[in-house]
């Protein structure tokens, strides 16, 4: 899937005329989103075109303020395998001050010239987010674009939505966020030296931290997979890993890290990227009386998660 990402000044000239455009953030690339998508699939279908999604890159400044359940790549990686044809990226602060009018005529219509466009309900542009959906619509219109605004989806008669999925995932229900998502919660970083404390036990972990301005998971033991890149390919493995401080050793409540055990892995992967996708949450994160104890619930997380993993991978 090529990505024009305008912030770094890619050429405009690689969208094909007449495409059909998706506009919005995608934070998660959800059910909802999906939706869009597939309204647009429909569109281009009919008028023999390519469909583009067009989003937007946050600058986040206070790490404390963000709350995002992908990352910029994360995303395109998720676009490409929802079929999508191409990804414009633009700088949200190359377009906050902007007002609605002029960023639908010179940023859509006139840059791009789509044959049709397409957003969520819940859409808003221009400065302040002062335009709607509804704008967007009558904006079209007026330069002989089609439109369409898909509607709400709901599960459980509840509006899919990023917000609805980041409270799960801070409650710990990774399970029920990863139906709306449509796919596992991910967690991509450097695995970083650790203290060993999981060699000394005779069971290997990597360490990882969280990535900053991801959503962070409730602080428990999940079930989980792990990713691991290596020469343009990828392996994946089982796992079960801990999200937290890890208070049998550790007093720094806010030293959160990711730290997961691999099965039937035994490599030497320090400052390797690797995924970890997480399926249900086992347990919460608990302090134990020594590390005997704590070995021991390692070896019973293992043995659940192994159960779990069997009708995943």
């Amino acid at each position: 899937m090529p990505i024009i990402d305008l912030h770094t000044h890619s050429d405009v000239a690689a969208l094909p005329k007449g495409s059909v455009i998706v506009l919005g953030y995608f934070d998660g690339v959800h059910l909802g989103h999906r939706a869009l998508f597939d309204e647009a699939k429909k569109l281009a279908a009919e008028r023999g075109v390519p469909v583009c999604v067009w989003t937007f890159e946050k600058s986040w400044k206070d790490e404390n303020t963000a709350n995002e359940l992908t990352a910029n790549f994360e995303k395109s990686t998720l676009f490409a395998e929802c079929n999508i044809d191409y990804e414009i990226i633009e700088s949200f602060e190359d377009l906050k001050d902007i007002d609605g009018a002029t960023f639908f005529e010179d940023s859509i219509a006139r840059k791009h010239a789509p044959s049709a466009v397409v957003c969520g309900f819940n859409f808003t542009f221009g400065k302040g987010a002062a335009c709607t959906a509804d704008d967007l619509g009558k904006m079209a219109e007026s330069h002989g674009i089609a439109y369409r605004i898909v509607p709400e989806q709901r599960i459980e008669g509840e509006r899919v939505s990023s917000s609805r999925i980041r409270r799960l995932i801070k409650d710990g229900c990774v399970e029920e966020a990863n139906l709306l998502l449509a796919s596992p919660y991910s967690i991509t970083s450097i695995i970083e030296h650790g203290v060993q404390i999981g060699r000394k036990m005779g069971i290997r972990t990597i360490n990882q931290r969280l990535p900053r301005g991801k959503v962070q998971p409730k602080n428990g033991v999940y079930c989980c997979s792990v990713t691991l890149y290596k020469n343009g390919g990828e392996n994946i493995y089982g796992g079960v890993c801990n999200i937290g401080h890890r208070p049998t050793v550790n007093d720094n409540q806010s030293d959160v890290t990711i730290e997961t055990h691999i099965f039937d892995f035994d490599g030497e992967i320090y400052g390797k990227c690797a995924t970890v996708k997480l399926y249900a949450m086992l347990r919460e994160e608990i302090k134990f009386d020594d590390i005997d104890s704590l070995r021991s619930a390692i070896e019973q997380d293992a043995t659940r998660a192994k159960e779990l993993l069997k009708n995943i991978l």
